[in-house]
């Protein structure tokens, strides 16, 4: 009959070839990790919290700027047109000046002719005048 072989050997072996079980990680290398992650995601969370807030900011600041900017604008307007009316006057009055110029040319000469012609009248009425005697 023929020979029976060990199994033995065959087990024996494969006992030795077998790799230890894996430990189970140990409960702080997991908090470690867990605890880097939030960590790092809180990290990102303020860099994008601090880039809303500059941008806001200078939203913020912009707005002001153009708001003190509208508001000289709008005190300004009353100003501007007190002035522009002013510089209206003086441009009327300067094409004006012309024609006032020969008016007042035109009654001058009205004015000395009416001289003359009063002088002329009070020589006459000296000599309707009877004398005296």
């Amino acid at each position: 009959m023929p020979k029976k072989t060990i199994k033995t050997h065959k087990r024996a072996t494969a006992k030795r070839a077998r790799a230890p079980k894996p430990k189970p990680p140990d409960l702080m290398t997991i908090l470690g990790e867990q605890i880097s992650k939030v960590e790092s995601r809180f990290q990102e969370g303020i860099k994008q919290l601090e880039t809303k807030a500059t941008e806001f900011l200078d939203r913020v600041e912009f707005e002001s700027r153009v708001s003190d900017l509208q508001t000289r604008v709008l005190e300004s307007i009353p100003k501007m047109e007190a002035e522009l009316k002013s510089i209206e006057t003086r441009l009327t009055r300067a094409i004006q000046k012309p024609e006032l110029e020969t008016k007042l040319a035109q009654m001058e000469k009205k004015i000395s002719g009416l001289t003359t012609e009063i002088e002329a009248l009070k020589g006459r009425i000296k000599d309707l005048e009877v004398p005296d005697v």
